[in-house]
């Protein structure tokens, strides 16, 4: 599997439109069948709007039962 066996969790961002959502959202749940990661789906960043930025490399946390992501690092170096 992967890159997808290493991750802890995955966040998928709303469809603009939600064009082709219920596509997109039953391959991952097929593909990710046997691995039993949790996923988050439906936020509003990336393409979707409002666009809220998620940067790469900083530590996440998700609340499921929220359905929230927090950063839990700082944004920028000293």
């Amino acid at each position: 599997m992967g890159v997808l066996s290493a991750v802890s969790a995955i966040i998928v961002g709303k469809p603009q439109d939600n064009t082709y959502y219920e596509s997109y959202k039953q391959q991952l749940l097929a593909v990710t069948e046997d691995l039993h990661t949790p996923i988050l789906f439906n936020l509003n960043f990336g393409h979707s709007y409002p666009r809220t930025i998620i940067p790469y490399g900083l530590k996440c946390q998700i609340n499921f039962d929220r359905e929230s992501v927090a950063v839990i690092e700082p944004w920028f170096s000293d």
